[in-house]
């Protein structure tokens, strides 16, 4: 059988596509996509031995195989991962072939003949996991970790969810009164006059950062929309009230787009 990912004739990388993993309820999904939009998942859910005793048996029954997937390896099941090929369309390649080759790789050199699902990470999760993916991507823009941002976005975070944060332990959260209660606690600890936290959205944030990258990404993951998208400084006191309010301005000079708060 002829190894397609080992002819120059028969493939040709995508450079501004990329392969990403993650995990979701034990499964591991596989997404693909443009780097410039938010990636699908394709195939379906592979079943993964993620510790060291289901491993251990997998093997003595010969019900895994070892995949590579870009610079990450994961014990799946055999008949699981035939499934999640199989739905790919790809009819020339056995998946005994991946022992060597690294599946991530394939994927990249094969793309004009992948089936592509229309599935986001965000219709697959649940809405509790996307807001814990949501603070840890506003974690992420405020630390500047682009990449770790885009990865998050991909992986199903809210990119709308209004997140909160105190300068106090770097606090984050989605509820604004817990994150008032902290600041107010740390400030009567410390004996200060109470200082201000923070209400955003992973847009907001990315343009106060003057992250053009992730503010971009997020723009166009919105379709232009940018009605929800607020920066709030808050003055903890007694109640929360709002402090200053900006919302993002989008222009457009030369063909290039341009983001402020106002």
């Amino acid at each position: 059988m002829t190894t397609i990912v080992n002819s120059s004739n028969n493939y040709s990388r995508n450079e501004n596509h990329s392969v990403l993993t993650t995990k979701h309820n034990g499964d591991l999904y596989v997404i693909y996509g443009d780097n410039s939009s938010i990636k699908k998942t394709i195939g379906s859910e592979i079943s993964v031995y993620n510790n060291f005793i289901s491993k251990f048996f997998a093997r003595l029954f010969d019900k895994s195989m070892e995949i590579a997937i870009n610079d990450k390896f994961f014990t799946v099941d055999k008949n699981s991962f035939k499934n999640h090929f199989n739905q790919l369309g790809i009819t020339d390649v056995e998946i005994k072939e991946f022992k060597t080759l690294n599946y991530g790789t394939f994927i990249q050199q094969n793309h004009h003949r992948i089936n592509l699902n229309q599935t986001k990470m965000s219709d697959i999760i649940s809405d509790k996991k996307r807001k814990n993916l949501s603070i840890k991507l506003i974690k992420a823009i405020n630390e500047n970790k682009t990449d770790r941002a885009l990865k998050l976005i991909n992986k199903g975070a809210h990119f709308d969810q209004m997140t909160y944060f105190s300068n106090y332990n770097n606090y984050y959260s989605t509820k604004k009164n817990h994150v008032h209660s902290h600041t107010k606690h740390y400030s009567e600890l410390y004996s200060r006059n109470y200082s201000s936290f923070y209400g955003m959205t992973a847009l907001s944030l990315s343009v106060y950062r003057s992250n053009k990258i992730v503010s971009e990404f997020i723009y166009n993951a919105k379709k232009g929309c940018t009605n929800t998208d607020i920066y709030v400084t808050y003055e903890p006191n007694q109640k929360a009230y709002e402090k200053d309010n900006k919302k993002v301005l989008v222009t457009y000079e030369n063909d290039t787009i341009n983001f402020k708060l106002i």
